[in-house]
């Protein structure tokens, strides 16, 4: 289909001029292009599972699942996360229109809503994205890098709740309580949190039986089961704070009260040069063949203790496949090598001590293991 355009132009002879109105954006698209590139991946995946999660009431979406899952992934590939630049892209880019396929561009809340409720799938999408890579050949998983790196969490700096402080003051409170009411010095801290609210429970029944209307502000003066009262509740609410946040910390040393998962880590990009912990998480990545095959978010700080629970995620997609580990000097530790063994993985971690265990001060020195002979007639 064309459209007749009539120039008239100093009284000359009128020309016509033909522009074609079935223009394609594909044909703007190099074929060897990234975009493409993605849409086929995608294509390729069983997204069955993920496609039966979302929810059917409502009206219609703007746009079908699988092209939203291509501009979303396609966009993190080349560094846009932020939900603004993704619309953004949608709007004004050309490989936005050829993926949105002459659909309306959604809006970043629209974009927000279907990124969180692929959370729940990211995992089975990385796994499958990894066979195809597998089936094309680019990878083997023969050998796995694993390598580690602190990410700050989106949370206030200053709200942060330390283990050692909390068992300090939930220890202080209980020494007072057991003196306070004459209880043994054996006394768990069930009991004397019993005992506390027992205590509670019997002034407050007192002050409803007798009709006591507690007073506030100066010039009032409180009666003794008032502040009888006040001082019992004040004692409850402490021991169920400090109960709270243990169980918010789990087997942690801290965490954030702005967001609970984050745990307070020291950072290599200290802005403020002095050390200050701030909330992150420590995220592992596997990559094989210059591909990142396998994810994970820990909460523990040091990364002797995010090898195995790792490796436990990838063994259960890939077993079969994985021969090698190829980490840093921060996964190095008898446990890690030991799990490694059983698993039938061979190790390649470089010893911590790599670079100062040929210098003549390490070899000297009769204090470290290695520099010490065991004599077998004493064990020792």
């Amino acid at each position: 289909m064309t459209n007749q355009i009539t120039l008239d132009h100093h009284n000359s002879k009128a020309q016509f001029w033909q522009l074609p109105m079935n223009f394609s954006v594909g044909t703007l698209i190099p074929e060897d292009s990234k975009v493409r590139l993605v849409c086929k991946i995608v294509e390729r995946m069983d997204l069955s599972a993920t496609i039966s999660t979302v929810p059917q009431k409502g009206r219609k979406p703007a746009l079908d699942f699988v092209n939203f899952l291509k501009i979303v992934l396609f966009c993190n590939s080349e560094g846009k996360s932020s939900n603004r630049k993704i619309e953004d892209f949608c709007e004004y880019d050309v490989r936005g229109h050829y993926l949105l396929g002459g659909r309306k561009a959604p809006d970043h809340t629209t974009i927000c809503r279907f990124q969180n409720m692929l959370n729940d799938h990211m995992a089975d999408l990385l796994r499958q994205f990894v066979e195809i890579l597998i089936e094309d050949g680019h990878v083997d998983l023969k050998s796995l890098y694993i390598d580690g790196t602190k990410i700050e969490a989106v949370s206030n700096r200053y709200t942060f709740v330390w283990r050692k402080a909390v068992e300090k003051y939930q220890s202080k409170l209980k020494e007072r309580m057991l003196k306070e009411l004459d209880m043994p010095e054996d006394s768990t801290l069930k009991e004397v949190q019993s005992r506390v609210c027992a205590e509670f429970n019997n002034i407050r029944n007192t002050c409803s039986k007798l009709k006591i209307e507690f007073v506030r502000g100066v010039g009032h003066r409180k009666t003794a089961q008032q502040r009888e009262y006040e001082y019992y509740k004040e004692i409850k609410e402490k021991f169920e704070t400090y109960e709270k946040h243990l169980e918010a910390m789990g087997t942690r040393n801290s965490y954030s009260k702005t967001d609970h998962d984050a745990t307070f880590m020291r950072m290599k990009d200290d802005h403020m040069r002095n050390g200050q912990l701030k909330p992150a998480y420590n995220i592992q990545m596997a990559s094989s063949g210059a591909f990142v095959v396998g994810v994970m978010g820990s909460q523990h700080s040091n990364d002797l203790h995010t090898l195995k629970p790792f490796l436990e995620e990838l063994l259960a997609a890939f077993s079969a496949r994985i021969k090698n580990i190829v980490t840093d000097a921060g996964y190095e530790s008898a446990e890690n090598y030991a799990y490694l063994a059983r698993k039938g993985l061979k190790a390649y971690i470089k010893p911590a001590n790599h670079e100062t265990k040929d210098t003549k001060k390490v070899r000297e020195d009769i204090s470290r293991r290695e520099n010490m002979q065991y004599m077998e007639n004493e064990d020792a």
